[in-house]
C-alpha cells in the first residue's frame, strides 16, 4: 500500500462524490436565486400586516413601566375589540433592525465573500 492510502476512504467515494456534486448544484441554484431577489418596498404598509406591529405596542408599554403580561393582555384585548392601531414609526437602532439594516456592511461582506467565486 502506498503511503497515505486508506482502503476505507475508497468505500466512501461512491457516496461522497455524488453528494458533493449535488451540493455544488444546490449552491449554484442558491446563487442564482440570491442574484435575482427583488425587495418590494412598502409591503408592510398593507393592512394585512397590521398585527406584526403588536410587538412594538407591547414593547412600548413595557418600556413605559407596564408589566409585560398586562401589556400583552391589553394589546390582545385591543386587537380583539378592533381598537388596536399599529405604530409603524419605528426608531430601532440595533444592528439588523428596520431602523438600522446595515445594508452597506452586508454588501461589503457579500462582496468579500464572493470576490473569488465569479
Amino acid at each position: 500500500q502506498p503511503s497515505g492510502y486508506h482502503r476505507d476512504y475508497q468505500l466512501l467515494k461512491d457516496v461522497l462524490f455524488p453528494a458533493i456534486t449535488r451540493l455544488h448544484s444546490c449552491l449554484d441554484l442558491a446563487t442564482y436565486m440570491l442574484e435575482h431577489i427583488e425587495v418590494r418596498g412598502g409591503l408592510l404598509d398593507k393592512e394585512k400586516y397590521d398585527l406584526l406591529f403588536t410587538v412594538e405596542v407591547v414593547n412600548a408599554k413595557v418600556v413605559a413601566g407596564v408589566p409585560f403580561r398586562d401589556a400583552y393582555r391589553e394589546v390582545g384585548a385591543a386587537v380583539e375589540s378592533g381598537t388596536y392601531q399599529p405604530n409603524r414609526n419605528l426608531n430601532h437602532t440595533h444592528q439588523g433592525s428596520l431602523g438600522n439594516l446595515c445594508l452597506p456592511e452586508i454588501r461589503q461582506k457579500w462582496d468579500r465573500a464572493t470576490i473569488n467565486t465569479n
